[in-house]
């Protein structure tokens, strides 16, 4: 039998996928330690101020500001089934590693003074001092997730690996397992549809992966590549073992694995092993192509953890769907949390606070 021919989007965004599956588990460098850059400098081509536009103003009430807004968020991020977090992976940014620009500590709601990075390429630089852009991505991340639901967010990072590649990222303190940081691509945060539906996925990180949720196992967490090690701490782990450490019981990414991922997982699995990317993206992208109707987009097969991200993504986005596939279902997941539910309306209800005020 022959075997299916992969179309190239799916390629592309699968090799992003490949490159930065293990990003949003490194450990950010200590404080005390940021005089350096994070990353290697990459060459990147020059490209326009960043600039963050908001939404257009929505009208609505208070009784009905919920249904308005979700159906303008919902007609905002139509797309052909592509999550605009890969959408716009682009394969010449493929193996740039992003040139950290500036960090911020983070006190609550406000930014302290940036520490900017030395050595910055001289396209670069407009972004390196463009400070009021990157306080309008704090201000919209602020504005998107309550004050309470992101306390562990203790950096706000500024980097860019050049027009297309990673948007944004979230990164688990090696030292703190309770700290993160917040790292967005400055030039790449101009578009609004993306950069929500990237900051709310990226939250959903936070949300499933905090330390409440699982138990960091720092070996794995500073040698991320190394399977073996891996596979021997998950051993121990009577949990869904993610890519930071044994889950707990009751967190949401452990019962999310137990409904949706047992049978797939020992497929997948043989396929995350593949550690030669061309080998990687072939298995991968057949892996997706065999199970379609079971991930809300073709990023969420990459891992368990990225698959409940991106159906958190669309849970908040998105209307309730019919429960018609095993791709809703993991919507529907969600709303068996009233708490969850809850914060759903306050993200939505902040997007549309912040549409209507700008």
């Amino acid at each position: 039998m022959m075997k299916p021919k992969i179309p190239i989007w799916l390629i592309v965004l699968l090799a992003f996928s490949f490159l930065v599956a293990c990003n949003i588990k490194v450990a950010i460098v200590p404080t005390g330690a940021t005089s350096l850059p994070l990353f290697p400098t990459p060459t990147t081509t020059a490209a326009p101020t960043a600039t963050l536009r908001p939404t257009p103003d929505l009208q609505c009430t208070k009784t009905n500001c919920m249904d308005a807004c979700i159906s303008k968020i919902a007609s905002m991020l139509k797309s052909n089934g592509v999550s605009p977090q890969t959408k716009a992976a682009n394969p010449q940014n493929m193996n740039i590693t992003p040139t950290v620009l500036a960090i911020y500590d983070v006190q609550g709601d406000q930014l302290g003074s940036p520490k900017f990075m030395p050595n910055i390429p001289a396209d670069l630089l407009s972004y390196q001092q463009n400070i009021a852009a990157q306080q309008a991505v704090w201000n919209f991340f602020v504005a998107l997730i309550p004050p309470d639901q992101r306390t562990e967010v203790s950096n706000f990072i500024i980097s860019s690996d050049g027009k297309g590649g990673m948007l944004a990222s979230v990164q688990q303190n090696l030292d703190d397992p309770k700290k993160w940081a917040l790292n967005v691509d400055i030039v790449d945060a101009t578009n609004p549809r993306n950069l929500t539906f990237t900051l709310i996925h990226e939250f959903g990180h936070l949300l499933t992966l905090n330390d409440t949720q699982v138990t960091m196992d720092s070996k794995v967490m500073a040698s991320p590549l190394d399977m073996q090690l891996q596979a021997q701490e998950s051993s121990s782990c009577p949990q869904f073992f993610t890519t930071n450490g044994c889950s707990q019981s009751n967190s949401y990414i452990n019962q999310f694995y137990n409904t949706f991922w047992t049978k797939l997982y020992p497929e997948w699995s043989k396929i995350n092993a593949q550690r030669n990317a061309n080998g990687y993206f072939t298995l991968i992208g057949n892996f997706y192509q065999r199970h379609p109707t079971q991930f809300v987009t073709p990023y969420a097969a990459t891992s368990p953890e990225e698959d409940i991200a991106e159906s958190w993504a669309r849970f908040v986005l998105t209307t309730k769907p019919q429960p018609d596939s095993i791709s809703e279902r993991k919507t529907l997941f969600f709303y068996d949390f009233p708490k969850l539910v809850q914060l759903r309306n306050q993200i939505v209800y902040g997007l549309c606070n912040y549409s209507q005020n700008k």
